[in-house]
């Protein structure tokens, strides 16, 4: 294939790509977690699948007698299981810095929940419509239960 074939393909890769994933640089932690779950991804295992890749990679180059990058150490550090002990001070603290944050965080109620609460008090919901919202309040709490179980 002809290199202006390649690069015409890989432009316009390219704009699909910003335009799918427009404003998600904007995204918290925690709504950047609910959009993948809504694609149907995991964002725990992702997150443990990638830890996993990272550290045989890490391996493989200790193996082949060079060092790790220090990128590669880095994302091995900050994908590491809450229970993993961090393998410097500036790592732990770094570490703790995360966890506080994520603990002081607020929690916040998304708006269409609001809006939703607001029509169903109106009395105006179709028995299927309130079923959905039901299911949609069930989810929102087991999302909450799960979040704080974790972080606890």
């Amino acid at each position: 294939m002809p290199k202006r074939d390649v690069d015409r393909i890989f432009e316009h890769v390219h704009k699909l790509a910003e335009r799918l994933t427009a404003g998600e640089e904007n995204l918290g932690t925690s709504q950047m977690a609910d959009h993948l779950r809504q694609s149907g991804i995991d964002p725990d295992a992702l997150k443990k699948r990638f830890h996993e890749a990272a550290k045989a990679i890490a391996a493989r180059e200790r193996a082949a007698g060079r060092a790790t990058p220090l990128g590669l150490q880095q994302a091995i550090e900050q994908t590491a299981p809450d229970n993993v002990v961090p393998c410097s001070q500036k790592a732990a603290e770094r570490k703790m810095e995360r966890w506080l944050e994520r603990f002081g965080g607020g929690f916040a109620v998304p708006d269409e929940l609001e809006m939703a609460r607001a029509y169903r008090k109106s009395g105006d919901v179709s028995e299927s419509e309130q079923a959905e919202l039901d299911d949609l309040e069930r989810k929102l709490k087991e999302n909450i239960k799960k979040k704080h179980d974790r972080e606890t």
